[in-house]
């Protein structure tokens, strides 16, 4: 994820209704992208760059969002339980 980010600065990533349960991606930088329907249910988000990402509405039940860098995304519908 990181190489393609250098390679695309401007680039949106589509992730939309992406399944993406119990993913490992501490760290990543997938700000701006389209995360829409997508669910990430469980997954290590910790110390993540989600910033201005659409993630409505978005299964992020027992997802590790700790230290998550979220300004500006759009969570209106987003399950964010447990």
């Amino acid at each position: 994820m990181a190489r393609w980010r250098e390679a695309n600065p401007d680039d949106t990533l589509d992730l939309n209704a992406a399944y993406m349960s119990y993913v490992r991606a501490p760290q990543v930088d997938i700000s701006g992208s389209d995360v829409r329907d997508s669910d990430l249910m469980g997954a290590v988000l910790q110390r993540a760059n989600l910033s201005g990402c659409h993630m409505n509405p978005c299964h992020l039940y027992h997802a590790n969002l700790r230290e998550t860098n979220m300004p500006r995304a759009r969570l209106n519908g987003a399950n964010l339980r447990g």
